[in-house]
């Protein structure tokens, strides 16, 4: 994780690291480290954590658990380098081990974390007095609201099966809830909720996809009939429909309607924010607002804002990364940011002086880590500084 501006200046610095532990440093690379060391603490506490054997050793039994060869593919698509990364020796990839995993979690040079549930991190007194506790990540969880009004708690990890109110079976497999197609019943509405910290997967009776993403909603039926299969979504959802030319598929919002057909998209309308968009991963969608359509191609997104409409280019990949488990940031302002970690961790934040960091962030992260780990990583940017007691968190800006 790291600031946007900061990405060509810290690559430079992690080769340094990598030739100073391997003690190839020539005395003008000595005097640019040693520059870099004294402009802050952190930047100390990592060479520290580098050098110390034991996080080396972590760090190579993390690589030894790759694909080297796909890693240094990924991590070259990744870097803007202007050098060929060739076939490493396994003293190489000892210290480049350990520059790659824990330089990811300082933030000091722009690698990706990829599919990383345990992050190494260096603590010192300062980060033990401002993180009063850790905080978990959330995780798969949600309640069903059955049509007369009970309700059946989706946390536990069993499986089971159970009938629904119009004699409807219903599937909890794997975290997911499948509903069988029983066109012979009565259609009764049924609705998955999720909590601030939870995401869960639904298959409707249609065969149609939806993952929900935290402190979101959908309302559906147990069965479609006529000529539109309609679901109500409040919050983020992912949706794969099911191709029927039959019967056109509407996910409706409290100002938008977007109808699909055979499609995968993404909804975000959260009441809560500001703007609410809709992005095109695959197919045709018709987006509908204030009695106004817009028709989305694949990798653009229609985004409400002020009572207007924009089409607008979109990166699909970073949008929908929530699914994906992932959080991806592009040149995101550190608000955005905090705005996806409350949702994620139920955690409050805060600003100190009620101002908020003109600062913009770029990585991609695991969301199985906890808050502590991510905020340590926002942290070594150099630019903001947060506090954490019980589930609260305050952030302040760095100036130097």
């Amino acid at each position: 994780m790291m600031n946007e501006k900061d990405a060509g200046p810290t690559s430079a610095i992690a080769t340094l690291i990598i030739k100073y532990l391997q003690g190839n440093l020539q005395e003008v690379e000595r005097k640019s480290l040693e520059s870099w060391l004294q402009e802050s603490e952190t930047h100390r506490a990592l060479l520290h954590t580098l050098r110390n054997e034991n996080k080396t050793q972590e760090s190579i039994n993390y690589l030894n658990s790759i694909d080297k060869e796909a890693a240094i593919k990924r991590i070259s698509r990744r870097i803007n380098e202007q050098h060929t990364i060739h076939r490493l020796s396994l003293r190489s990839w000892k210290y480049i081990a350990a520059a790659m995993v824990l330089l990811i979690v300082s933030s000091a040079v722009m690698l990706y974390l990829t599919r990383v549930s345990r992050t190494t991190i260096s603590p010192n007194d300062d980060i033990s007095i401002r993180y009063k506790n850790d905080i978990r990540p959330g995780g798969n969880k949600a309640q069903l609201i059955l049509a007369n009004g009970h309700t059946v708690q989706l946390d536990a990890p069993a499986d089971s099966s159970f009938m629904a109110d119009n004699a409807t079976l219903i599937n909890k497999h794997n975290g997911v809830l499948t509903y069988s197609n029983n066109a012979a019943g009565v259609a009764a509405y049924n609705t998955v909720a999720t909590p601030i910290g939870g995401t869960y997967k639904i298959v409707l009776s249609d065969g149609s996809q939806v993952w929900l993403n935290a402190g979101s909603s959908l309302r559906f039926p147990t069965h479609f009939t006529g000529k539109e299969r309609r679901v109500l979504l409040s919050g983020e959802g992912y949706f794969s429909i099911a191709k029927n030319a039959q019967q056109t598929f509407i996910v409706a919002t409290d100002n938008l309607e977007i109808q699909a057909l055979g499609t995968a998209f993404n909804v975000m309308a959260y009441t809560t924010e500001e703007k609410s968009a809709t992005t095109l991963a695959e197919g045709l969608v018709k987006v509908t607002y204030a009695h106004q359509s817009y028709t989305l191609h694949p990798g653009t997104a229609a985004v409400v804002s002020n009572n207007q409409v924009s089409v607008e280019p979109a990166d699909v990949a970073a949008v929908t990364a929530w699914k994906e488990g992932l959080f991806i940031f592009k040149n995101t302002d550190v608000a955005t940011v905090m705005q996806q970690l409350a949702r994620w961790y139920n955690v409050k934040v805060s600003y100190i002086g009620d101002k908020t960091p003109d600062l913009h962030f770029t990585g991609e992260i695991d969301r199985n880590v906890t808050m502590a780990q991510i905020l340590q990583m926002l942290e070594l940017t150099g630019g903001v500084q947060f506090t954490i007691d019980k589930n609260n968190v305050t952030i302040s800006q760095v100036n130097h």
